[in-house]
């Protein structure tokens, strides 16, 4: 059975809206991106499992960054776990890196001291507008940023200079996606299309728009997600009528292979878990799970084996979600919603899968 679980503790100043979630993928830690200006950066363990929260020895917030000037975006950690990156409407994109030593409180700043030493090493500078999100390669050699200019960029972390800038949207771009297998990079726009980019030359590979001719209403995001194994790309606010849908592309053809459907309102933003799920019994074939959030509030969890829903969550949130993310066991799934709340649903092997 699913345990769902609101962790109260988890919120920014004023209750302001959370915008992104990520998880550290040694499975310590969650950073939230808030309304407040503010990144978060929490205890795991203590928002996954209400035994530990419930320890008053615990600390449940290990950190806030109070570097940005404007609504904080996104936060995403690289692969390694070295970098938590983030990106804000102040078109600024930090990098901070975990360092030896006590954290101490942002100057001015009433919060509590911080726990750990997250200190801000790299500014990477370069849009002109709001920085949406936020995907680092496979290897951690290079972060893809994407903003309301129309552009993504391509940066070094470790220097902090533009490797390149994609030119090929027309209108706000929302999400970027990092193919695992490190070939392509994958944005998405709201001038209603999808590109994939070959990472080696940085050309364009397809320019997919057909799913999204029929989406409608604006969006705050639109986070497509490639499959863990790279066979795949699911994308966002697409529209099948008579709902909103999720389209999957099947990696190399770039056909819509099928949707995820039964949105009342725009998709936003999907995340796969990073595992792959064998079902218990006689059959080894390995599937994947993929969660989808909207604007009409509700969450949706797939097994893609499967044409209806694994979960139908209705009734968590009172604004759209907008961001998702999966703890790196993969039974553990996280969203985030502009009411300012995170959710937390724990899986078992009965429900996803060994």
């Amino acid at each position: 059975m699913v345990v769902v679980y609101k962790p109260a503790f988890v919120r920014h100043d004023g209750d302001a809206a959370i915008f992104s979630v990520d998880c550290h993928p040694d499975g310590t830690r969650l950073a939230t991106a808030g309304g407040d200006q503010k990144v978060s950066v929490w205890a795991l363990g203590a928002v996954i499992d209400t035994t530990i929260e419930a320890n008053p020895n615990l600390q449940k917030k290990l950190a806030t960054l109070s570097d940005h000037f404007n609504v904080v975006n996104c936060v995403r950690f690289s692969k390694n776990g070295r970098w938590l990156a983030s990106g804000s409407t102040d078109t600024n994109i930090f990098l901070y890196e975990l360092r030896a030593g006590p954290g101490r409180a942002a100057f001015g700043s009433s919060d509590d001291p911080n726990v750990e030493n997250w200190v801000n090493c790299q500014a990477l500078r370069g849009h002109a507008s709001d920085v949406i999100d936020l995907a680092w390669a496979p290897d951690d050699t290079m972060v893809a940023s994407c903003s309301l200019d129309n552009l993504v960029i391509v940066w070094d972390p470790v220097t902090g200079q533009r490797l390149h800038t994609l030119r090929g949207h027309t209108s706000f771009v929302k999400g970027v996606s990092w193919d695992p297998i490190g070939k392509y990079l994958a944005s998405q726009s709201d001038d209603k299309s999808c590109i994939v980019w070959r990472v080696d030359d940085w050309s364009v590979v397809t320019k997919i728009t057909e799913p999204y001719k029929a989406s409608m209403g604006a969006t705050f995001s639109l986070r497509l997600c490639w499959s863990p194994d790279g066979s795949g790309l699911t994308s966002c606010n697409s529209y099948k009528k008579p709902t909103h849908t999720a389209n999957v592309m099947q990696r190399g053809l770039w056909d819509s292979t099928y949707n995820f459907v039964g949105h009342k309102a725009p998709v936003v933003a999907v995340r796969f878990s990073p595992e792959l799920f064998r079902p218990q019994g006689d059959d080894d074939t390995p599937y994947t799970v993929i969660a989808c959030g909207s604007q009409d509030c509700k969450l949706t969890v797939w097994a893609t084996t499967s044409a209806k829903p694994l979960l139908i969550v209705k009734d968590s949130f009172t604004q759209s979600v907008v961001d998702l993310c999966w703890s790196p066991n993969g039974y553990n799934l996280i969203a985030c919603s502009m009411d300012g709340t995170v959710m937390v649903f724990n899986f078992e092997e009965a429900e996803l899968g060994v």
